[in-house]
């Protein structure tokens, strides 16, 4: 599924040599792509000519390439691509590493690499967990704009938790901080705790050495119950959105938005829920099956407005009986 990048307004025109920028608006395909070559050099070589190229740190130095090949408006996809100094595959459905895209906010894009063959020996001496773990794969955060594009790693996620953090992309999200050069990747869990719905997230701050876990907050009930909008005591985030510079929407579609703000940075996010107008009491049953509630509800950004769109009669309930 491709994701819109909004880079905040149409750049000016500028000399080449001094600011490098993706376009204001373009579509990113989820999917990366992976190119080998014969050695660094080879990749940099590939990559010299490319605007959009960065360079990668993953072990004290440069260890691969990332840019990006720009459809033009209206006529396709726009991809990112990952530069490998390493031969191909033996296998061609199966690179050495790939990249993914799990977020875009203003002129930032999330992305994360993997490797398919990475495993982790897990602790055996405790029997509730699996002999082998796959720990999340590294997220790295490229910044457009500036004389040239650059790509920052973030930090490993190290912490013991009751709940898993940065396994998906549905549930992580980058938000540029409004009027600051700062930014916030955030991953949020939603859960049934021991009094009712709870939710948790593991953030990290531009600047930090590491990750933050805040602490386990109440679900919130929305201020306004006119449409009798309570929080579910079911939730599955089906997308996490930035917003306005300062809130990070997570958003079930048989139920509402919760909205995470981060105005206040020193303290944990304050939390609001939203439901959405209409029908919403739908079974635990409904919400289990879920019943791919992304083909008749969406959540989008556009122009500054959180829009909700919601398509009646169509794929969430039971088909009407045919007449003969």
């Amino acid at each position: 599924m491709p994701i819109a990048m909004d880079t905040g307004g149409a750049p000016e025109p500028e000399p080449e040599e001094e600011t490098v920028v993706l376009p204001h608006w373009v579509m990113l395909d989820r999917k990366g792509n992976t190119l080998c070559h014969n050695s660094l050099e080879a990749a940099r070589v590939a990559v010299d000519k490319d605007k959009t190229a960065a360079p990668v740190d993953m072990d004290g130095g440069p260890s691969c390439y990332v840019a990006f090949t720009l459809a033009a408006p209206q006529k396709g996809i726009s991809c990112l691509n990952l530069h490998l100094p390493e031969g191909p595959p033996i296998a061609l459905d199966t690179p050495p590493a790939y990249a993914f895209l799990r977020a875009t906010d203003n002129n930032l894009v999330l992305f994360d690499i993997s490797n398919p063959q990475k495993k982790v020996l897990f602790d055996i001496s405790n029997p509730s967990q699996s002999c082998y773990w796959e720990p999340p794969a590294d997220l790295f955060v490229y910044k457009a704009g500036g004389p040239r594009p650059s790509v920052q790693r973030l930090p490993p996620y190290t912490i013991e938790s009751n709940m898993p953090f940065l396994m998906g992309f549905v549930t992580t999200g980058i938000l540029r901080l409004k009027d600051e050069d700062r930014y916030i990747v955030a991953d949020i869990n939603v859960y049934r705790g021991k009094n009712g719905m709870c939710a948790q997230l593991c953030v990290f701050r531009s600047g930090a050495k590491q990750w933050e876990l805040s602490p386990e907050m109440p679900a919130p009930q929305p201020q306004d119950q006119s449409n009798g909008g309570q929080f579910p005591n079911l939730w599955s985030t089906d997308n996490l959105l930035a917003f306005a510079g300062r809130f990070l929407c997570c958003v079930d579609y048989m139920s509402g938005v919760l909205l995470c703000d981060f105005a206040i940075q020193d303290l944990s996010p304050v939390l609001r829920f939203v439901p959405f107008p209409g029908k919403n009491d739908f079974s635990d049953e409904e919400r289990v099956e879920r019943r791919f509630p992304d083909r008749f509800r969406s959540v989008s950004i556009s122009q500054g407005m959180l829009c909700f769109v919601h398509i009646d009669n169509d794929f969430h309930g039971s088909p009407p009986a045919r007449k003969r």
